[in-house]
């Protein structure tokens, strides 16, 4: 793992996986499967991925492993800059898949709301209602019914 990446899991592990009685092997793993699964969902898992609408739709901004569009990207990265450094990019693409993972964790991580999610989730309760809840409240925040469907397959 690159050191961005290990930089937030070790500060996340310390901000809600000690206090809350996790091991860090648990939240590791668990961690690293929301992150694979959604990356998977998002973008078959390539880093280099770019939006391409369905017939009849408009075409997003969104690129990369997790799709962050350009306007969540800046919000990520000034989420991401919290836990050292990180390099100045301007696009999402010029991250490596650590980077661009580190960057998914940060943000989904510090949104005000997903404790409620992300504890329960560590802790291994009610996985795939927590990991859908995180997926499609905080971190695509608005899936069309083909989306939803498609997350079911993962979570």
């Amino acid at each position: 793992m690159g050191k961005i990446l290990n930089a937030v899991l070790d500060k996340e592990y310390k901000r809600i996986g000690l206090p809350n009685g996790i091991t860090k092997e648990n939240f590791l793993k668990t961690f690293k499967t929301l992150a694979k699964d959604t990356a998977q969902l998002e973008s078959s898992g390539n880093t280099q991925a770019l939006n391409v609408p369905l017939k009849g739709k408009k075409a997003t901004s969104a690129k990369g492993l997790y799709q962050f569009t350009d306007d969540s990207f800046i919000t990520g990265m000034n989420r991401l800059r919290r836990y050292g450094d990180v390099p100045d990019v301007d696009s999402v693409l010029k991250l490596s898949a650590d980077q661009q993972t580190a960057l998914f964790i940060a943000n989904t991580a510090q949104q005000i709301g997903t404790d409620k999610n992300l504890i329960p989730l560590l802790k291994g309760i009610d996985v795939e209602a927590n990991s859908r809840e995180l997926y499609s409240k905080y971190h695509h925040t608005n899936p069309d019914e083909a989306t939803l469907k498609r997350m079911n397959s993962f979570f």
